[in-house]
């Protein structure tokens, strides 16, 4: 999985603290796609920048 890999490789470069927000469901349902990913941006936004 995509998010793996760049956690394993934020951890390489010596970056532990991680936060993640993974937006899915946008294939399963197309007619909300815009809508799910507006969402899981802001879900993103809302964390703490160091």
């Amino acid at each position: 999985m995509a998010v793996t890999f760049v956690e394993n490789t934020l951890h390489f470069l010596g970056i532990y603290e991680i936060k993640k927000v993974i937006i899915e469901g946008n294939n399963q349902f197309p007619d909300k796609t815009d809508e799910i990913i507006k969402n899981g941006l802001d879900e993103g936004n809302k964390l703490p920048i160091f």
